[in-house]
């Protein structure tokens, strides 16, 4: 019997080997998935940089376009503003007959592109009747930050308007929108951005009796005298007599007082009061009467077309131009601007590229002295330890400013006609150049220190006339002296004899007149060759009879340039307004014109 083993293999079951296999192939899936969902996650992250990269780039292209907005609308302000349309409208005369033609045709573009048009600036362009466009400034922006481009439209908002509230009045309303579009780039990113508001220019002409309309301007620069009540500063009255003579436009908003036969002599110009009476003196016991004269008694001699009309509208002093928008306009060129805190001393109206904008701005107390030097125009001014000598070549078109005892500097360009010194003028004398249209305003006092007169004019364009009575007729240069809180005095300090002043001077709450004139010696005959803006009504002597006491005997000649369409450059208006629209610039309030002065509606453009 034998043994033996018989050796078995033993197979895993059937169902174990198929497990091993489906791991296997599930482990390949899983690492495939994992590779492409990393793939994927690597794609998207690229995707993602690069759409955060064009998020950031159009970000940026829109602050650009934004950019374009915050300096367009500035630039709309120069245009759009009081100041601007009163200079070019006064510079050459409007008539009515001229804006009835922009009424009648429907075409406030062309009244705005005519009028709208600050000096130094390009004009807009007239695109129709209704539209008129100005590209935005080029782009001023840090190199790499990128550019923009755009226009400034300005459309006719509605028809324009002309009513006639009274006979002698004409106002004229010119509504407008405006939309400013300012297109950024910064590559690849664009964008684009709008803002509008809207605005209107009104602007009144009151036709002055014995002018023709196409003679009259809305600056108060048009009077032979203006006086807010016929008064003096103390309320006493003043009278006129015999010593009294004036040619050109002459107006009260409160009564005359007339005294003696003859009272004054009126030539060639409307005389208006808003009383509906004149008081005269009837020896001694006043008595008002609607009359032009009281019989023989007091007998006032209006000659050469000169009228006396009362119950007149009455004429506010003004509100339209302020101090504040002539200290903006000498020191940017503009009156939206707020100044900042300053320190006393002499500013000059210059960009940071030494191009002038504006004039002259003075902080605190000064002395001016204008002159004439090798043809061309000079103000020495003084405030405080410094003197700056300002010469205007208008025929380089530069102005050079040299510090005595200092530095010289040269500005591209020339003055814009506004000198502002806030504070007082202790000292104003000298000689106007040729060419020069000024206007030299101080918040407080101006006190005249001796002659001011224009460097060409004729002495006396009536001889043998005494007083003489002289002329500008056909001369270039003008100037307007305007003291905004107190009076214009001359000095009681100038020698014995006759004294020049070749202005209009206003003086929006004081007066014009002489120190300690009923104190002081005879002087003379003072010669005013323009015209007298005050609230009250200064004195310039005493008299005895027909006999000068103390003082000076006044001659007031008035400027017919004034009437026929001049006046200093941003001298304050009688009427024009710029109504405030419903939404003009997105600025600051303190940098915001009259004109546009709310939030504009903004929109980013598709």
């Amino acid at each position: 019997m034998s043994n033996h083993r018989t050796l078995t293999r033993l197979h895993k079951p059937l169902l174990l080997r198929n497990e091993e296999g489906a791991v296997l192939v599930i482990g390949l899936l899983i690492v495939s998935v994992l590779s492409i969902m990393a793939g994927i996650f690597l794609i998207l992250a690229n995707t993602e940089r690069g759409i955060s990269h064009n998020s950031k780039e159009e970000v940026r292209a829109f602050y650009v376009a934004e950019a374009g907005i915050q300096r367009g609308l500035p630039e709309l302000r120069r245009y759009a503003d009081l100041n601007v349309l009163n200079a070019v409208m006064n510079s050459g005369g409007v008539s009515t007959s001229a804006l009835n033609a922009y009424i009648t045709n429907n075409d406030p573009a062309g009244f705005f592109a005519t009028y709208a048009r600050p000096t130094g600036y390009t004009l807009f362009t007239k695109v129709n009747n209704t539209s008129a466009t100005l590209p935005l400034p080029a782009s001023d922006l840090p190199t790499g930050t990128g550019t923009y481009s755009g226009t400034i439209e300005v459309k006719a908002n509605g028809t324009p308007t002309h009513t006639t509230p009274t006979a002698n009045t004409d106002v004229y309303i010119f509504p407008y929108l405006y939309t400013i579009t300012s297109n950024g780039s910064a590559p690849p990113g664009s964008r684009s951005v709008t803002a509008s508001g809207d605005f209107t220019f009104t602007t009144t002409i009151t036709t002055i009796p014995g002018l023709p309309p196409s003679q009259v301007t809305n600056s108060f620069a048009r009077y032979a005298l203006f006086t807010n009540s016929q008064t003096n500063a103390s309320g006493q009255e003043v009278w006129f007599t015999a010593q009294g003579r004036f040619t050109g436009p002459v107006h009260t908003n409160g009564h005359f007082h007339f005294a003696n036969n003859p009272s004054a002599t009126f030539v060639g110009g409307a005389v208006t009061s808003h009383s509906q009476t004149g008081e005269f003196y009837n020896n001694g016991n006043n008595i008002n009467l609607n009359a032009n004269n009281n019989g023989n008694i007091d007998r006032p001699s209006f000659t050469g077309g000169a009228q006396f009309t009362r119950g007149v509208a009455e004429i506010s002093m003004p509100a339209l131009t302020t101090a504040n928008a002539q200290k903006s306009i000498a020191l940017y060129g503009d009156q939206g601007q707020s100044l900042p805190a300053m320190a006393n001393g002499i500013y000059i109206g210059a960009d940071a590229s030494n191009n002038m904008v504006g004039g002259v701005y003075v902080k605190g107390d000064a002395a001016i002295t204008p002159g004439v030097s090798g043809g061309n125009a000079t103000y020495s001014i003084t405030q405080g330890s410094v003197t700056k000598m300002i010469t205007v070549n208008r025929t380089n078109n530069s102005t050079t400013v040299q510090t005595v005892g200092g530095g010289t500097q040269t500005y591209a360009g020339v003055p814009n006609g506004m000198i502002y010194v806030d504070g007082r003028i202790n000292s104003l004398s000298g000689t106007i150049g040729a060419n020069e249209q000024t206007t030299i305003a101080a918040t407080n006092r101006i006190e005249i220190s001796g002659n001011l007169t224009y460097e060409n004019y004729e002495a006396n364009s009536h001889p043998p006339t005494s007083p003489a009575t002289p002329s500008a007729a056909g001369q270039n240069s003008v100037l307007g002296i305007l003291s905004w809180e107190n009076s214009i005095r001359v000095s009681e300090g100038l020698a014995a004899g006759d004294v020049s002043i070749h202005a209009t001077v206003m003086a929006s709450n004081g007066e014009f007149g002489i120190e300690n004139y009923n104190s002081i010696a005879v002087k003379g005959t003072l010669t005013l060759l323009g015209g007298c803006i005050t609230s009250t009504y200064g004195a310039f002597g005493t008299f005895s009879g027909s006999s000068l006491t103390h003082g000076y005997r006044r001659n007031f000649v008035y400027d017919n340039r004034m009437g026929q369409g001049m006046s200093p450059p941003f001298f304050p208006t009688t009427e024009n307004s710029l109504t405030p629209g419903t939404a003009p610039a997105y600025t600051p309030a303190n940098a915001v014109s009259a004109s546009i002065n709310n939030q504009p509606t903004w929109r980013e453009r598709n």
